[in-house]
């Protein structure tokens, strides 16, 4: 970790999340500084918060990058005793629970584009990635990170982006959307437990963007293109391909409409 930080308690009612958060003026990744305090032994709760990074983890080796105090760039520590497998239905409900809690805090509506991006009219408000690391039995380290564009203005976002300051409406602090966050991933993380790992996936699939769409997804090099039919309860998307039995796909970019293949 690098820059200035100081230690603040979150009590959520029901859940130990952000029992310990640790805000820093600015790091490298607050993805792996939430491992590496993890790996010295951090309980399972503990929240990175950092107003800027420079090195920024998106999915797919991908640099999330902001200007300093417009994104609320968080990474969670979670140990939880489940199977492997189930981890990728964990990434569907982190989703959920960051649409549900913007939603307390700003009039809007949140859609959900697999695997793990939160869309708003359209376009990418934030996003959701999950490493994990076994610690030789059967609980397993995961750090959750989240990134969600605040008061980003328009001209400072990537193509295809926008931030809640998009929507004219009042702007909440930080740590109205941390505590937001906290309480309804809380619950949320709750029920994944209970269940074993395997949580009802419907009020995910009632944000699902493109679903029912042609689309295209991009899977390790290999592009398919179908019509997205549904999210598997294990969390595998499913296409359908012409003559063919829905093909399950477990990770890969989705992309709306059929795109062609260079040659």
């Amino acid at each position: 970790m690098n820059g200035n930080f100081k230690e603040a308690h979150f009590t959520q009612p029901g859940s130990h999340l952000g029992n310990r958060v640790l805000w820093l003026s600015s790091t490298e990744s607050t993805m792996c500084d939430a491992a590496l305090l993890a790996e010295r032994g951090a309980a399972e709760g503990l929240v990175v918060v950092a107003g800027a990074q420079s090195a920024g983890q998106g999915r797919a080796g991908r640099i999330w990058a902001a200007p300093a105090w417009s994104s609320l760039l968080c990474s969670i520590v979670l140990t939880p005793i489940v199977s492997p497998a189930a981890i990728p239905t964990l990434s569907l409900l982190a989703g959920l629970a960051a649409a549900e809690a913007i939603e307390t805090l700003v009039p809007v509506r949140i859609e959900l584009k697999w695997p793990n991006d939160l869309w708003l009219e359209g376009r990418k408000l934030g996003g959701l990635l999950i490493k994990a690391r076994s610690r030789g039995t059967a609980r397993t380290t995961l750090v959750l990170g989240i990134g969600i564009n605040v008061s980003t203005r328009i001209e400072e976002l990537p193509p295809n982006a926008t931030s809640l300051a998009e929507t004219g409406r009042e702007l909440p602090s930080f740590a109205e959307v941390l505590t937001a966050l906290l309480e309804r991933l809380g619950s949320r993380y709750a029920e994944w437990i209970q269940c074993d790992g395997w949580a009802e996936l419907s009020s995910w699939r009632a944000r699902a963007a493109l679903l029912g769409e042609v689309v295209t997804v991009e899977e390790a090099g290999t592009i398919h293109t179908g019509r997205y039919l549904d999210v598997a309860d294990d969390g595998a998307l499913l296409l359908g391909c012409a003559g063919m039995a829905p093909r399950r796909i477990v990770a890969g970019d989705l992309i709306r409409g059929p795109r062609a293949v260079s040659v």
